[in-house]
């Protein structure tokens, strides 16, 4: 168990070089000599024995001080930490391991610092350079590594000491896709086996994959702990508005009543989406339709500004487990509706073939400026439709994508 109460991260900036010396002796005063930086403030967290849990946030949130502190990197200000197991760590980049080192005198030296002793370490290495594959570099400094390999040789020890408790930071990031594959699967191993994970991260699809309760970071201050799919509606209202806090702690608020609840808005409201409808190749509203048929997306709209220049309708379509599946707008397609006045209703139209698999799914909408949502969100309606894709008969296939091939065998 991991489990953190109260945990305060408290820094002195110094205005001046003599307000160091007055703070010391009781003459300084705040604001005036030095200011506190509270990178984190009051967090608390539990995380079950065996459970994943994730830390997601912006820039800045707090997610990389958190986890130095309960690595020991750094020291806490106030509260308190317990966790129970061995723990293994990987920070972000340039954490843990000495650059004029070489990458197994690295490990001994880590492992030492675990509790192994060297016979232990030797029965270890063959296991950590065949997952690292670092080969001849193994025996050479760190400081010759490129960032992939850091995050290899890294990895690669914090998962051959079988830890009971296991804390990742942002560094898979810097690996490159097919080491990124080996990681995720060898966490999910982890999980498998019952490992307490910690694990921070901004790619949203690897925290939907792996966790199962996400903890929301924001301004130093834990805003959300729950469902993933709520803590992560929460981080796209963040990033879309830039809120403040306690604009963001009143979201939170909200999104814990309507627990269960399938849509979620937020957004600025300069224009508000006002009807969301489907229709099937027969021109019939409808939420079930068949795989590879012809399908109408409607969004009705309204301006609640004085006025707004070419505004973008996007749409995005996710499956059961999250994942996005398509997106597009109405930026990336070239169409423009103009300029806007207060009061003007808009209807915005998708055709396209619903070239996917069977299944369950559903349509997120926005209306927002430019390219993206990211600059100035209007409307965010996340989960705007629940929609069933019917098997076409006579057409079998698996997955998402309906590609649609044509098979040629030739006899030779």
């Amino acid at each position: 168990m991991i489990k953190v109460e109260n945990l305060t991260k408290q820094y002195v900036i110094y205005k001046r070089r003599l307000s160091a010396l007055k703070h010391l002796f009781g003459f300084a005063k705040e604001g005036r000599d030095y200011e506190l930086v509270r990178p984190l403030r009051n967090v608390s967290i539990e995380v079950p024995t065996g459970s994943v849990h994730g830390i997601i946030g912006m820039n800045g949130a707090g997610k990389s001080t958190l986890l130095k502190i309960l690595t020991g990197v750094l020291d806490k200000t106030e509260g308190s930490i317990s966790i129970e197991g061995r723990v293994a760590s990987l920070l972000e980049l340039g954490t843990g391991f000495h650059p004029d080192l070489t990458g197994r005198e690295n490990v001994y030296i880590n492992g030492s610092v675990l509790g192994f002793k060297n016979q232990e370490i030797d029965q270890k290495i063959a296991g950590i350079l065949n997952f690292a594959e670092l080969g001849d570099y193994f025996d050479r400094p760190v400081k010759t590594y490129s960032s992939g390999m850091y995050v290899r040789l890294a990895f690669s020890f914090a998962v051959a000491v079988e830890p009971e408790v296991l804390i990742i930071d942002e560094a898979l990031s810097v690996g490159d896709a097919y080491f990124q594959q080996k990681c995720l699967k060898k966490i999910q191993e982890f999980r498998d086996r019952g490992t307490t994970i910690l694990f921070v991260s901004h790619d949203l699809g690897a925290v939907r994959m792996l966790c199962e309760h996400v903890t929301l970071l924001s301004h130093g201050q834990v805003v959300f702990s729950g469902a993933p799919i709520q803590a992560m509606d929460l981080y796209n209202d963040i990033i879309a508005g830039q809120k403040k806090l306690e604009d963001v702690q009143a979201r939170a608020d909200k999104a814990r009543e309507i627990e269960g609840t399938s849509t979620y808005s937020s957004g600025n409201e300069k224009m508000r989406i006002l009807s969301a409808k489907l229709y099937n190749d027969r021109n019939q509203e409808s939420v079930a339709v068949v795989s590879g048929s012809a399908i109408c997306i409607k969004i009705d709209a309204i301006v609640n500004v004085d006025s707004i220049d070419n505004p973008t309708c996007g749409i995005l379509i996710r499956d059961r487990l999250g994942y996005d599946v398509f997106g597009i707008n109405t930026h990336q397609l070239g169409s423009k509706s103009g300029t806007l006045k207060k009061g003007d209703k808009v209807t915005y139209q998708f055709d396209m073939d619903l070239n996917i698999g069977p299944g369950d799914y559903t349509l997120t909408i926005a209306l927002h400026s430019f390219q993206s949502h990211i600059e100035d969100n209007y409307h965010w309606l996340e989960r705007a439709l629940l929609i069933q894709v019917l098997p076409t008969p006579g057409f079998t296939f698996v997955g998402v994508a309906r590609l649609e091939p044509k098979a040629t065998i030739c006899q030779h």
